[in-house]
């Protein structure tokens, strides 16, 4: 979007202050629609002006007057932006170019870059130093993903009403993941505090039952961390629940990776296989 029109309405009392307001449309012919909606009551011989972008009329002491206004809107130059903002200009450039044979990865890549050199030049206009600003991207970070910037008291008015009364599970307001039963403190967990990947860290998910084998009790006031906990396990027998924790084996979970990697090409090519067929 380069430009908008704006919708003026202004209307005057011959004895009384000013009342201005407007509206704003990507598109002129909605501004012109609105305007004449705005005078569709008006008898023709009251008007004193009567144009597709500009209607003035009088009623008693009252004097109206509408009109439209297009306004280009010019981006900031890059000669005024700072130096992170260029910075972060040119890096995303070149994440953008990695996608440049895939229309779709494009668009989704273009998207992304804008929405993130919004925040990129909120940073930077915000006057923060070093320490600040890393203050402010780490306080959003925690907001953005939903977790507390003040440590979780374990108050009973922090608890959503009871979920299951057969054990009379809770979850906490403020935090989502966090559940206790039977309004106990003691048997609160955090079902996002350790992931598990069986496939050498392509995919992860969270595990009741691996879980409780990683978990340390949460104690309040509880700040729940940015980031879980990563385990990498190696099922040796899958019905049986048998595993082997391969965190610090990297050739296991290079071995893993692999074997993950493969399957979803075959997958893949069965898709397209099928797909093939069809047509």
């Amino acid at each position: 979007m380069n430009k908008v029109f704006v919708l003026h309405k202004c209307a005057y009392e011959s004895q009384s202050d000013t009342s201005d307001t407007i509206d704003i449309f990507e598109d002129i012919e909605d501004a012109k629609k609105e305007m004449r909606s705005l005078v569709s009551h008006v008898e023709e011989s009251k008007f004193t002006e009567n144009t597709e972008t500009s209607i003035a009329y009088s009623s008693g002491n009252w004097f109206y007057n509408y009109y439209i206004d297009e306004i280009k809107i010019i981006p900031k130059s890059l000669d005024n932006e700072s130096a992170i903002v260029k910075w972060a200009r040119d890096e995303l450039t070149l994440l953008e170019d990695t996608c440049k044979n895939d229309p779709d990865a494009l668009k989704m890549q273009q998207t992304v870059n804008e929405n993130l050199m919004d925040l990129v030049r909120c940073i930077s206009s915000g006057g923060h130093s070093f320490m600040s600003a890393g203050y402010t991207i780490d306080m959003f970070r925690r907001l953005a993903m939903q977790k507390p910037v003040t440590p979780l008291t374990g108050a009973d008015d922090e608890w959503d009403e009871v979920l299951d009364d057969r054990d009379g599970t809770q979850q906490n307001k403020r935090y989502f993941p966090l559940f206790r039963k039977n309004k106990d403190n003691s048997t609160a967990y955090d079902v996002e505090s350790v992931i598990f990947s069986d496939d050498g860290g392509e995919t992860w998910f969270g595990s009741a039952y691996l879980r409780k084998f990683y978990e340390t009790p949460i104690e309040f006031p509880y700040y729940p961390p940015t980031e879980p906990r990563l385990v990498y396990v190696k099922w040796e027998d899958r019905e049986k629940m048998e595993f082997t924790d391969i965190t610090n084996d990297e050739d296991a979970k290079k071995k893993l990776r692999e074997a993950a990697r493969l399957r979803f090409k075959e997958v893949e090519q069965e898709f397209l296989n099928k797909q093939n067929n069809k047509e």
